[in-house]
């Protein structure tokens, strides 16, 4: 899968082997981690190291002591480390579900040492989302912000769309989640100008779908006249994210995931009506899908339930939501406090369970419950 700088140590017979595409991922792990037990001269450095991380990702590996012997070994090496390896590194444990905060705290502070000089826009992009990604805040993430709101993000300076896109949605995971500063607010103003000078065309429909919860939330806080508004930016973003919302809602109605399963079996027994990807908002934006939108029978009252799984939660530390869905749910939690008055509302309060919570029956109605009888007591 990938050429690794130790292979000198390796008898000539053996070398072969390891060429792109004569390796599976299982075996370059294992050698690399056999390597780490020989001497210093022969063991992997960084740029090995972090590409072995980046091949765990590719194939879905959450193996979290590998994980972590890898991740502690590139900390280890820091001092000659590259910036490309240290974001390489900060993006595979964030998309791998890994988290410590002293590990990319120290990949952060290397990161944006000045002695780097000019950083390339794709290892700051990359690394700002990989803390969104982790909820990962702290004077390393506002000196990123700091650094990212000083560099020529136009095109000629090299930012693609999907720079641009993706460090906008990280700031946006970050500020509905609490993690602030005055640096990151300059980023994301920095980086909402640029969007805004650039026409839709210049954005990749993916790219336009990431916007669009970054506009919401600079709409939310007042960022730069409300985020999105020049050259029908606003209008293809929300496009984008309809239809992303929609192919979402065909995935969450199947219900077939087994928290959710658990959980509106539960919520069935307890006489409740369960819909699966229930909608949660009005006919027009913002509205979002949830896995479960339940009410009892003859009530008005809906309340949303979600159980995140996948890549939605993080192997470690146990149980952490990734930015992602703590986005999702801060913008849903949102919705429904500026909505529960208007026409037509389906939504009245919004309930997260974990995959543990699902597993007994009483806790899930119990949550509910009292999520209804919040709703309630402030109507009363």
């Amino acid at each position: 899968m990938f050429y690794f700088p130790f292979l000198h140590c390796l008898p000539a017979d053996q070398r072969d082997s390891h060429k792109p595409g004569r390796r599976s991922v299982k075996g370059d792990l294992r050698d690399t981690l056999e390597a780490l037990q020989k001497p210093a001269q022969c063991q992997p450095d960084s740029e090995a190291l972090a590409n072995t991380l980046l091949g765990l990702t590719r194939f879905g590996r959450h193996d979290t002591s590998i994980i972590r012997v890898l991740a502690h070994a590139v900390v280890e090496r820091i001092n000659s480390s590259k910036p490309r390896e240290v974001s390489n590194t900060l993006w595979a444990l964030s998309t791998l579900g890994w988290y410590d905060s002293s590990v990319y705290d120290t990949l952060l502070v290397t990161l944006v040492d000045e002695r780097n000089g000019q950083l390339d826009h794709q290892d700051l992009s990359h690394a700002i989302h990989s803390c969104a990604m982790a909820s990962h805040g702290g004077s390393a993430v506002e000196k990123l912000g700091h650094v990212i709101s000083k560099q020529d993000v136009s095109q000629e300076g090299g930012w693609s769309g999907q720079d641009l896109a993706n460090s906008l949605y990280a700031w946006a995971v970050l500020n509905s989640i609490g993690i602030t500063s005055d640096s990151l607010t300059s980023m994301a103003q920095h980086l909402m100008r640029e969007v805004n000078v650039r026409r839709f065309r210049a954005f990749q429909k993916p790219e336009l779908a990431r916007l669009y919860p970054a506009h919401l939330e600079a709409e939310r806080v007042g960022l730069l006249r409300g985020g999105l508004w020049g050259n029908g930016m606003v209008q293809a973003a929300e496009k984008e994210h309809k239809e992303h919302l929609e192919r979402d809602r065909a995935k969450l109605s199947r219900g077939d995931a087994p928290g959710v399963q658990r959980a509106a079996a539960a919520l069935q027994e307890a006489g409740y009506k369960v819909e699966f990807g229930g909608k949660v908002g009005r006919k027009l934006l913002p509205f979002f899908y949830t896995q479960l939108l339940v009410h009892r029978v003859l009530s008005v009252s809906n309340i949303a339930v979600d159980v995140p799984s996948g890549t939605d939660v993080f192997c470690h530390p146990p149980g952490q939501l990734s930015g992602k869905a703590r986005l999702k749910h801060a913008q849903i939690r949102a919705v429904i406090a500026e909505g529960r008055t208007s026409p037509g509302w389906r939504c009245d309060g919004f309930v997260v369970l974990s995959e543990g919570d699902t597993e007994q029956p009483d806790l899930v109605v119990q949550k509910v419950e009292g999520e209804m009888k919040s709703y309630l007591e402030m109507q009363t």
